[in-house]
């Protein structure tokens, strides 16, 4: 969703999609916390959750704006990384020494 957003609002395409990393250190520590632990980091940490919260619905909203102007939406989303018509090769990158 976010490629899709920044792709569309700045015209521009990246050479292959964005991956996610859903197994961070961050999740593993989170799962041997107590709840007193979690809630307490909650607390210390409202202003960048309530943040976060702002910018994924700020995401959300833009994307579903996006999306119902792109008449070729489908192409567009399906192809993310991909220049229209050609799929990404490393072989294909210029050599940047």
């Amino acid at each position: 969703m976010s490629q899709y957003v920044f792709e569309e609002t700045f015209e521009l395409r990246f050479k292959s999609p964005f991956t996610q990393n859903e197994d961070t250190y961050s999740s593993t520590t989170l799962n041997k916390a107590t709840p007193e632990e979690v809630q307490r980091i909650r607390e210390v940490n409202s202003l960048d959750l309530q943040l976060y919260a702002f910018g994924e619905q700020l995401l959300r909203r833009r994307f579903k704006q996006l999306k119902a102007l792109d008449r070729d939406f489908e192409d567009h989303y399906n192809y993310l990384g991909e220049e229209k018509g050609r799929h990404f090769s490393w072989d294909e990158v210029e050599n940047e020494e």
